[in-house]
């Protein structure tokens, strides 16, 4: 197998990870939505989903874009892909994390305090914030190379 059709391989196995991401947020972020004043709201499926696509990213192959690179760009791109796969995994992983705070949240006996919450929200943030950066320089960095693939739009 060429870089190339790895590479392709791996971004393509990626993008169904992350599709599975803003799906699994946008739900989630609808239920929290919902107003519950005597209803609680059940986020473990979240929980789920979110420590599911962690696991799911750590079966991307990372090494092989890395043993199969020959070129200073080609590393570079391999460098940024198991960058960015490491910033997703920590983000699922923080995610899960939060849902499992919200859950706990909605009873007073968990002892879950807003401070607490609140810095879990911003652990979040900041993760999801260099994960999208991270994305944007893999996105640039992949339609460089395949620029024979891309034209401008």
């Amino acid at each position: 197998m060429t870089y190339r059709e790895a590479l392709q391989q791996q971004m393509e196995a990626y993008y169904q990870i992350t599709t599975g991401y803003r799906t699994a947020t946008m739900d989630a972020t609808r239920l929290a939505r919902k107003p519950g004043l005597f209803k609680k709201q059940d986020y473990s499926p979240y929980v789920q989903q979110f420590t599911k696509l962690a696991k799911d990213g750590e079966t991307l192959n990372r090494k092989q874009l890395e043993n199969l690179a020959e070129t200073e760009e080609e590393k570079r791109i391999a460098e940024l892909f198991s960058r960015n796969v490491i910033s997703f995994i920590l983000l699922c992983e923080e995610n899960a994390r939060f849902y499992e705070l919200s859950d706990k949240k909605q009873y007073r006996k968990n002892g879950v305090t807003l401070q607490e919450y609140a810095e879990c929200a911003n652990r979040l943030q900041g993760i999801l914030d260099g994960t999208v950066k991270e994305l944007e320089k893999l996105e640039q960095a992949y339609k460089e190379y395949f620029s024979d693939r891309f034209t401008d739009e």
